[in-house]
């Protein structure tokens, strides 16, 4: 077993047992490895005295629920099993191991015989370079035996699965062909905004039941949200089932089975009863590639569905890009004049859809590449000054200055607006549809359109969808939102809302909303030092977050375990803040699951609290010592700096 300890390193033998006792958490703390490089000639001289029966150097590695750690070498002799297995870990980390590591060949468990020269159970601490190797000895396996398994032998231990000895062993796609083509003379699905329920029936291959039993994943969708969901249970043969109410195309993409991690995701349209097959070998590909600090050919398919829009949006994206590059810093020029601009971005749709029109490819994937084309141009009128502020930014290096007002001089007239309109349908569903590769948050950005007199009556739909949607509680619906969306043209809209304020009701009367606690009532500019002044004394950790925000959000998982491991301290403070901009009904689905104490503030609060440390973006983190000193630390986004930051701080 391996086990690490951060904060410091023990001299008793009996420290095996005796870490459990004082709370480490073998998954959260990573195991941490192992010990400094053992010279390659111990190897040699262990296997000099045995017949040697093969050897793989770099096996491949079917699945694994770790990219820490890795074999690099397998020497098979008549009397042991030697593996030489390298540890990438942060400096200073002390772990060990003992006897309850194995490998599984045939069906049989060998457990450890020894490590290098050393005693099992010693400590050891992880070098300046961060990289270990070490040679592990283990009982002699059949000749026979064409894979191995690697296992700590505890709850959550890191697992290596189908270390292959063969040396002629590739990967080949295991995904059933029809989950992963398309038919040459196909068509793109009639469009319609409709409200249905939507089946994804999940097939995971090579799955184990020992990578754990639930299956994390999030949600893209017409609200502009991303959604984290409850984790979906995995039957013993890998399937799980996936279903939601959706209105319009959204996407369900796989994160991963516990550290198991997954690729793979699925565009869905109302209605629709999905089978998507992944292949859990993704999560041995990425392991190899941390390994050897590159790609791993050959590159495999690891998912498909059969998802009609889904099959399509895929076999568009081989197709090549053929969309507008719009924050790559090069499209258009921040000097622009409104005239100019528009100029430029009805050129670059006339040369994109010409080379489209010559693509030779099934109607549907030219359908798919022509409505992402005409989704990307009403995003670059809309946002002019945004994709314009985005170029003059990258061209001057200056990404946390503001952009001088007159750097931007872009000022779309009502009758070039039109002129925009006049070049295709702006009220097609069908526009919705490329959600994967546009997000339709700027469509319901229609001002831009409304003062022009254009005839936007879809994109006005979606926001007040979006509006109703993101509603924080059922005492303060739009319910004049409510009605104009039950007599436009998308009544589909309206039942999805109710739909959510029915689910955002349901978790308001819930445990999950107790674990908010109330807003001190003082001025907003006082808000921030009072929701701290009550752990003066101690170093607190605010973390400045949104539901919607995916870097926050994964920020936030690779954090949580440290609370249990290396920074397990009762002086250590942790305040989670977000704002009205994540829905409640999100935000009362995932709080549950993060350690520390919640604040939902108002829009004027955190612009109070976001104006006082200069915030960038999120997430952000303010650190507060022992006196109450706070200090904004956006480079607190680097994960090492974060640990160190907060340990110097005790």
């Amino acid at each position: 077993m391996f086990i690490i300890n951060y904060l410091c390193l023990c001299e008793n033998k009996s420290i095996t047992h005796s870490s459990r006792k004082w709370g480490y958490n073998l998954k959260q703390m990573k195991k941490l490895l192992f010990m400094v490089v053992i010279a390659a000639s111990l190897l040699a001289a262990g296997c000099s005295s045995f017949s040697n029966r093969g050897e793989v150097d770099k096996p491949y590695i079917e699945a694994a629920n770790t990219y820490q750690f890795s074999f690099e070498n397998v020497a098979l002799t008549d009397s042991s099993t030697v593996v030489t297995a390298i540890v990438r870990q942060r400096p200073g980390s002390a772990i060990f191991f003992d006897s309850a590591i194995a490998i599984v060949a045939g069906g049989k468990e060998y457990p450890v015989i020894s490590i290098d020269n050393l005693g099992l159970g010693e400590s050891y601490v992880m070098p300046d370079s961060a990289v270990a190797r070490f040679t592990m000895r283990f009982p002699a396996i059949p000749a026979t035996v064409k894979s191995i398994d690697f296992t700590e032998n505890v709850a959550d231990g890191w697992q290596l699965w189908g270390v292959q000895l063969d040396t002629n062993y590739v990967y080949e796609t295991q995904i059933p062909a029809k989950l992963m083509q398309i038919e040459a003379t196909e068509v793109f699905p009639e469009a319609e905004i409709a409200c249905d329920t939507t089946t994804v029936n999940i097939h995971l291959l090579n799955y184990r039941p020992a990578m754990g039993s639930k299956l994390s994943y999030y949600v893209n969708n017409l609200s502009g949200q991303v959604c984290d969901l409850p984790q979906l249970d995995i039957d013993e043969k890998g399937n799980a089932i996936f279903k939601k109410l959706l209105v319009g195309p959204e996407e369900f993409a796989l994160l991963g089975i516990g550290d198991v991690r997954l690729k793979g995701s699925v565009l869905m349209l109302p209605g629709e009863t999905i089978d998507m097959g992944c292949d859990c070998r993704y999560s041995g590909n990425f392991n190899m590639q941390v390994r050897s600090h590159g790609k791993i050919e050959p590159v495999i398919e690891y998912f498909g569905s059969n998802g009609r829009l889904d099959r399509i949006s895929r076999a568009a994206a081989k197709a090549g890009d053929y969309g507008l590059d719009l924050y790559s810093g090069k499209f258009g020029d921040y000097h622009m004049t409104g005239d100019q601009y528009v100029d430029y971005v009805m050129a670059a749709y006339n040369a994109k859809l010409d080379s489209i029109n010559a693509l030779d490819a099934a109607p549907a994937v030219k359908d798919y590449k022509t409505l992402s084309l005409q989704a990307n141009v009403v995003q670059a009128v809309a946002m002019a000054r945004n994709i314009l502020n985005h170029n003059y930014m990258a061209s001057h290096g200056m990404w946390n200055a503001p952009v001088p007002a007159d750097s931007v001089p872009v000022e779309i007239s009502p009758e070039r607006a039109r002129e925009v309109d006049a070049m295709f349908d702006f009220n097609n569903p069908e526009l919705l549809y490329v959600y994967g590769t546009t997000r339709p948050s700027f469509l319901a950005r229609a001002a831009v359109w409304n003062n022009a007199g254009v005839d936007v009556t879809m994109f006005n739909a979606l926001a007040a969808y979006q509006k109703a949607y993101n509603s924080d509680s059922s005492a303060q619906l739009d319910e004049a939102s409510l009605e104009r969306l039950k007599a436009s043209a998308y009544p589909a809209f309206a039942q999805a809302a109710e739909a959510r304020w029915q689910e955002a009701e349901k978790l308001l009367n819930s445990s999950a909303a107790q674990l908010v606690e109330p807003t001190p009532e003082v001025a907003d500019d006082k808000i921030f030092e009072e929701i701290i002044r009550p752990y003066k004394g101690k170093v607190v950790v605010v973390d400045l977050w949104n539901t919607w925000c995916g870097p926050c959000r994964a920020a936030i998982a690779a954090n949580e375990p440290l609370k249990s491991s290396e920074l397990a301290s009762d002086d250590i403070v942790w305040i989670y803040i977000a704002d009205e901009s994540s829905p409640v009904s999100t935000y009362l689905t995932m709080i549950p699951d993060i350690k520390g104490h919640h604040f939902r503030v108002k829009d004027e609060q955190i612009r109070k609290i976001r104006e006082h440390f200069n915030v960038d973006g999120i997430p952000y983190y303010i650190i507060v010592d022992r006196e109450g000193n706070a200090e904004g630390r956006p480079d607190l986004r680097n994960h090492n700096l974060y640990v160190s930051t907060i340990l110097g701080k005790l």
